[in-house]
């Protein structure tokens, strides 16, 4: 593989995902996929080892869920993006993964070159939400406190 090439690891409770995952990713010569879990303590045992730019995780796996292991990861080095990959719907299972530090939330229902642009979206440094999701966000938003978000100078 080429040196600039993305470094991804995979960690979704079921093999089949996995080596889908994998063979969507690989096809990209740009993609790299260096290390794959079956569930979160795997990951966090194999994680380090093999130094990825960016996780991919389902949200909820055999032994544990994706939001600890994304907070995990990002604790452990900062650096590394997080995409959470998976098939809940539901707003606690996305506000989780956001809370964590997730670079990005997408439903499982996306189509397959959707992914390795996802994953070098996320390597970029940039986030991303599935457009199904995006709703969501922005009304717990409004509906937040007062005054919580100002307009004004944006961040550079």
């Amino acid at each position: 593989m080429d040196r600039r090439s993305v470094r991804v690891f995979l960690v979704d409770g079921h093999d089949v995902v996995r080596r889908g995952l994998r063979w969507l990713l690989e096809r990209d010569a740009g993609i790299e996929v260096v290390g794959e879990a079956s569930g979160a303590a795997e990951a966090l045992r194999l994680l380090p080892g093999s130094s990825p730019q960016v996780v991919v995780v389902d949200a909820r796996l055999p032994d544990g869920d994706g939001a600890e292991v994304c907070r995990r990861v990002r604790e452990a080095d900062p650096s590394v993006g997080v995409l959470v990959l998976t098939s809940c719907e539901d707003d606690a299972t996305l506000f989780a993964a956001i809370e964590a530090g997730a670079a990005g939330f997408l439903l499982k229902r996306l189509r397959g070159n959707d992914i390795a642009n996802a994953v070098r979206t996320i390597a970029a440094g940039d986030s991303l939400l599935d457009e199904r999701v995006v709703g969501t966000v922005l009304e717990r938003l409004r509906s937040g406190p007062p005054g919580r978000f100002r307009a004004g100078r944006r961040d550079s």
